[in-house]
């Protein structure tokens, strides 16, 4: 059957064949068994994320099973994905695909669940979809999960490969969609969390006083490690979250601050504290962006920030924050990789309370905040600029000049306009509210009126 939705192609063994066609052998012990391995992975303007992780990962899984590999496979693969995104028209500036690569052990024709001693080649796939947006409500209120009858055994080798035996996440994916839930989290036989069907878990919690802690079960939880997973883990350590790998229950989960699912696609937050849990709300996902207006905004507010950190303005920083927040939440929508960062932001370790901060403690606040927040700027420009990360608000056309609000005319000659990269000029709006801001500032500050900060702002 025809689908729009789906690519025209599959590449199988070197070649691109049509998707409605018919490509493997009934004795293909991956159609027989599911003895095979695979891997998915996200394209954006043709490019795929993290390919070399995820190939190294099929290499693991392969060595696990025993399942020989071609001694090129990484360059057939790479080339044959190249080719399959360009012949289904997924490889343009504007492209969003789901990649898979699949494995088998290939076609024999004996019986027998033992793999024969002859030598045979294994089965090459790759098959490329459009990327669909999630739904709404999946942004606006979080999953809702439940806690999956199948449980997972620490002590099964086959729990860290990525296999084509799916037999279990079907069933859970099952369980859930009887249930009404989004999806399912499988706990361990001693009733430790694991993970969901396709994404690794994670918790936001305290880890004592203004420290926050970003958890996340062990290896020794019977999980498949993500890439997305090993990313977030050693970015935590860079932006002042303390990451934890260990094993969790879920107590541990209702208790946690924030709770969401990652893997190669936009994390997703859970609307429940734990299985069968309390539900909450979660920030609500604002108008898109293209990518060059992500990265134009991002420039010009870090140079702001670096600009603040050099002449600190408690003015300038309340609305620089303003508008940093909302550029990344157009951009990542709700608690993806980027919004940890903010968790740290405006908290620094010196808060003072219940008097008026001083001229120096004024300052030493807004260069913490801002070298904070900065970070946080610099990595989700890196993200999208150097590494060509997909994210989630992601559209193809603009935002226009504003947002419905009144323009300053006056120009600032101190707020840097980012250079023109690919004839979309940088957002005027966003620089004249900077510089309108650092000017109200300044006359706050000849004219002595200079007041102390409002209590939200320093908790925020």
């Amino acid at each position: 059957m025809s689908d729009d939705r789906n690519g025209a192609h599959v590449w199988v063994d070197g070649e691109l064949l049509p998707a409605s066609g018919r490509h493997l052998s009934a004795f293909d012990r991956g159609f027989q068994l599911g003895d095979g391995i695979f891997e998915t992975l996200r394209a954006s303007g043709g490019r795929p994320t993290e390919l070399s992780e995820h190939l190294a990962r099929l290499h693991r899984s392969a060595a696990g099973l025993d399942i020989d590999l071609p001694v090129d496979v990484d360059d057939r693969l790479a080339t044959g994905i190249d080719a399959l995104l360009a012949a289904d028209g997924l490889d343009g500036p504007d492209g969003d695909a789901s990649i898979r690569i699949t494995v088998s052990r290939g076609a024999f024709r004996t019986r027998g669940v033992l793999p024969p001693d002859e030598v045979a080649h294994a089965t090459l796939v790759i098959q490329a979809w459009p990327v669909v947006p999630a739904p709404e409500t999946h942004l606006e209120r979080g999953l809702h999960l439940i806690a999956s009858a199948v449980r997972r055994d620490p002590q099964n080798p086959l729990a860290t490969l990525k296999t084509t035996s799916r037999a279990e996440y079907v069933y859970a994916r099952l369980e859930a969609r009887r249930a009404g839930a989004d999806d399912a989290l499988f706990l361990t036989v001693d009733d430790h969390l694991s993970e969901g069907t396709s994404a690794n878990l994670f918790l936001v919690r305290s880890a004592g006083g203004r420290a926050l802690q970003l958890a996340t079960p062990s290896l020794d939880c019977a999980i498949l490690p993500g890439t997305t997973r090993s990313w977030l883990l050693d970015w935590a350590s860079r932006v002042g979250l303390r990451p934890f790998e260990g094993a969790l229950t879920s107590a541990d989960m209702a208790g946690a601050r924030e709770a969401f699912l990652s893997s190669r696609w936009p994390a997703r937050c859970l609307d429940a504290a734990g299985p069968g849990g309390p539900r909450g709300d979660g920030p609500r996902l604002r108008a898109g962006v293209t990518r060059d207006e992500l990265i134009d905004r991002t420039r010009q507010l870090v140079a702001e920030g670096d600009r603040l950190v050099a002449a600190p303005s408690m003015g300038a920083l309340q609305t620089w924050l303003q508008l940093s927040d909302d550029l990344l939440s157009r951009a990542w929508g709700s608690m993806d990789r980027y919004h940890l960062a903010w968790l740290m932001v405006g908290k620094p370790k010196g808060i003072v309370r219940g008097r008026p901060m001083t001229a120096d403690e004024e300052a030493a606040y807004v260069r913490e905040v801002a070298t904070q927040k900065t970070a946080a700027l610099r990595m989700s420009l890196d993200a999208v600029e150097r590494q060509h990360m997909p994210f989630v608000g992601e559209t193809g056309g603009g935002l226009g000049a504003g947002s419905g609000e009144a323009r300053s005319t006056a120009a600032d000659p101190g707020v840097d306009r980012a250079p023109d990269r690919s004839g979309l000029p940088a957002d005027p709006t966003l620089a004249d509210r900077l510089a309108e801001a650092r000017r109200r500032a300044d006359t706050h500050r000849d004219h002595g009126e200079r007041r102390a900060p409002r209590p939200d702002r320093m908790e925020r």
